[in-house]
């Protein structure tokens, strides 16, 4: 399967006026009121039980890397397409890779790690992505990390337009992954928010119990972590895969042996994996 020859060297500017109608949403409303309008509502009583599994994941081969250093290859950067796009008032870039494939394709939307851009996350899906056919879209985050404060769900799904109306988006397939902060941020959106996503795979990141809603609409994740994970807790991650469950969500937990929080070795491994998990929920 090949990548489209008009992707592999263009470098795309747009800027959006900001009287667009999207979603039936007037952009010249605040960010605020746009974000209320994907609010997910939260329920007064738990729905039906939801599941908690843990994993070992044996399956995973694990480099030994003495050297934590990764930046993005020039073949990536050939491959992919820059966009710029207006949130509100600021401007905000985006990625984006799309194989040559026939018909509908999934969408994979990627959120990068703190300090990180979203090529970081096209570099460790793309391979997967040319095999199996599905697009990948990847944005950038407002300065060096993702804002739990002030999400921006409406921006994510105005991607998502945009990217439908260049290319041939299967809608019911849509998916989330994030890495670290980008992990953080996935699951606020899945349980934030009501956007078209089916589920959320997350490496080395959650958010905090404190921070999570019963929501109405339960859509389950899939939560990588190392053995050696040096900055969230595995402890911490099975209580949230616990209590989401008794919400109504399909919580995995997947604690792979010899692996600590270091992305960028593991990382096409953990695409290829996660992809196969996304399969099962399409």
């Amino acid at each position: 399967m090949a990548v489209r020859p008009k992707s592999m060297k263009r470098w795309v500017v747009r800027t959006l006026v900001v009287g667009l109608v999207l979603l039936g949403i007037v952009a010249e409303k605040s960010a605020s009121d746009r974000d209320a309008a994907l609010a997910m509502p939260i329920s007064n009583n738990p729905g039906d039980q939801g599941s908690f599994t843990e994993l070992r994941g044996d399956w995973f081969s694990v480099p030994n890397t003495a050297k934590h250093e990764y930046e993005p290859s020039q073949v990536t950067r050939e491959l992919s397409t820059k966009h710029m796009d207006i949130d509100g008032a600021l401007p905000r870039f985006w990625y984006e890779f799309v194989p040559e494939t026939d018909g509908e394709m999934p969408l994979v939307i990627l959120f990068h790690g703190a300090g990180r851009d979203g090529l970081s996350q096209i570099e460790m899906w793309k391979d997967v992505a040319v095999r199996q056919g599905f697009a990948l879209l990847a944005p950038n985050s407002v300065g060096s990390s993702w804002s739990l404060d002030n999400p921006s769900p409406q921006f994510i799904v105005q991607l998502i337009a945009e990217m439908a109306s260049m290319h041939k988006i299967d809608m019911n397939r849509i998916f989330l992954f994030g890495h670290s902060d980008g992990a953080a941020y996935a699951l606020f959106l899945l349980n934030h928010s009501q956007g078209p996503w089916r589920a959320a795979a997350l490496h080395a990141g959650y958010v905090p119990l404190k921070s999570l809603n019963p929501p109405q609409i339960a859509k389950p994740y899939r939560l990588y972590i190392g053995e050696r994970e040096q900055i969230f807790s595995i402890d911490e991650a099975k209580q949230i895969g616990k209590s989401l469950a008794g919400h109504g969500y399909e919580s995995e937990l997947v604690v792979i042996p010899l692996h600590d929080h270091w992305f960028y070795d593991i990382g096409p491994q953990i695409a290829e994996d996660a992809w196969k998990w996304f399969q099962s929920h399409s």
